[in-house]
């Protein structure tokens, strides 16, 4: 647990240092009495699942306080077009010699790319690395029902909301109005729908590589009567 808590503030420690003693992209350094640099924008925030238990699970006594999961988001922004984020995810250890551990993972460390709109492409990018899958990301934001547990998709073994590859994502016909994004939901709120599609290990941010296959995985969701 020491270990993991050391490991977590070293990675917060290292991405804020670095973000904010580097120049925005495409600017550069003045003369000594110029005007300070602009660095990028950082923000850090939390997310965690606290809960307590009483009841049967598989047909043994449960009766328990759980720390189901917990989030730090660390995102950059650079400039208009380059960001970055890194999360580290806390969870409980089930199995092997650190059985009860909470241990640290990475669940999100990707660079995004952001793309002026084009046609019906409002709001184009790209994310590479330890990227949003297609379709987990999409569900938890319309799902307002979901609280502690994972999704239905994740929970049976299908596929997971993150893993290593590259994701390409659009809103289609520009934005709802500003009305709807605020009184109804922000996410996803394309005017006619939006798109996602990318290539990926396959085995999730939990799971080792242990085939040379790429899944290829796409959505597409549409609001024929914005």
């Amino acid at each position: 647990m020491k270990s993991n808590c050391r490991a977590l503030m070293f990675i917060a420690a290292a991405l804020i240092i670095s973000s904010v003693s580097l120049p925005a992209a495409g600017q550069e350094t003045g003369d000594a009495g110029s005007q300070p640099i602009p660095t990028p924008e950082t923000k850090i925030s939390y997310n965690w699942y606290l809960s307590y238990v009483n009841g049967k699970k598989k047909g043994a006594d449960l009766d328990e306080f759980q720390l189901r999961r917990g989030y730090i988001n660390i995102k950059s922004k650079f400039n208009d077009w380059l960001s970055t984020r890194i999360t580290p995810d806390l969870t409980l250890d089930r199995e092997g010699d650190g059985k009860g551990d909470l241990k640290m993972r990475l669940k999100y460390a990707y660079v995004k790319f952001s793309m002026p709109s084009r046609g019906i492409f409002t709001k184009p990018a790209i994310e590479f690395g330890l990227v949003h899958r297609a379709w987990l990301d999409f569900e938890q934001k319309v799902n307002v029902y979901r609280s502690q547990g994972t999704m239905f998709m994740q929970r049976n073994g299908l596929f997971g909301s993150a893993d290593k590859g590259i994701t390409f994502m659009s809103l289609l016909g520009g934005q709802m109005d500003d009305e709807y994004r605020k009184k109804v939901n922000d996410k996803y709120a394309g005017r006619y729908g939006s798109l996602a599609l990318g290539i990926y290990n396959g085995g999730g941010y939990h799971a080792l590589e242990n085939n040379r296959n790429k899944v290829f995985e796409s959505r597409l969701t549409l609001r024929p009567l914005p």
